[in-house]
């Protein structure tokens, strides 16, 4: 049986090129995206934006969709993440807003991010905190570092001398047994997920296997 011949080749012109760059990320037509579901179409579509606590001009997820979002208001993405649950203040390679139907998706990355924590041995000194800092999330509600009154101290690759209660949130976080609440500013307030999240979604496993997974993240 004869090949098959080659697809033909395409070429565009780099004016093209832009063009559809622009139209992807939805810059053009300018701010064709409304309200509170053009802001929720937008992350769809482009399945995560970084969500950076900087602040200079405004912080990164309202700076991305006030530029794409006639109408777009702070409170509106708030709503999307904090009310609605429509969207997850979670972690993609770095902190980021992402679809909650995504949460499965995340599984396998989870459990790998978990693995990785507990190898430093800061995170094992902490540990001895976690099953704890758990209660106290169960018994109180959302918490954030702050409300946890426990003062030992430990050295982390990520921050230096810490206090353990942060490196144990920060892991319960990373291996998906928390996940953030609230934000009052930039301080996040953690729940437990099974609390927060859709029970037909937190119980979901990944239906990716390993190697689809980490092109799918990347």
């Amino acid at each position: 049986m004869p090949a098959s011949p080659p697809p033909p080749e395409l070429t565009i012109t780099g004016r093209q090129a832009r063009r559809f760059l622009l139209s992807h990320h939805r810059l053009l037509p300018r701010r064709s995206l409304r309200g509170k579901q053009g802001a929720l179409d937008y992350v769809r579509h482009v399945n995560c934006i970084q969500h950076d606590p900087i602040n200079v001009v405004g912080q990164n997820p309202h700076l991305v969709l006030q530029s794409r979002v006639r109408g777009y208001k702070p409170a509106m993405l708030d709503a999307l993440l904090y009310e609605e649950r429509k969207l997850l203040d979670g972690f993609d390679k770095q902190m980021s807003i992402y679809p909650v139907e995504d949460w499965p998706d995340f599984a396998i990355y989870r459990e790998d991010m978990g693995d990785n924590y507990a190898r430093y041995e800061s995170t094992v000194k902490a540990a001895k905190l976690m099953e704890w800092v758990k209660k106290e999330i169960e018994t109180r509600g959302p918490l954030s570092s702050l409300d946890l009154d426990e003062e030992t101290r430990v050295e982390w690759w990520l921050s230096g001398n810490t206090r353990a209660v942060r490196i144990a949130l920060d892991t319960l976080f990373m291996s998906g047994d928390i996940v953030v609440h609230h934000r009052i500013g930039a301080r996040r307030y953690f729940e437990l997920s099974q609390r927060v999240l859709p029970r037909k979604l937190y119980k979901v496993r990944n239906p990716m296997a390993q190697p689809s997974l980490r092109r799918w993240i990347t």
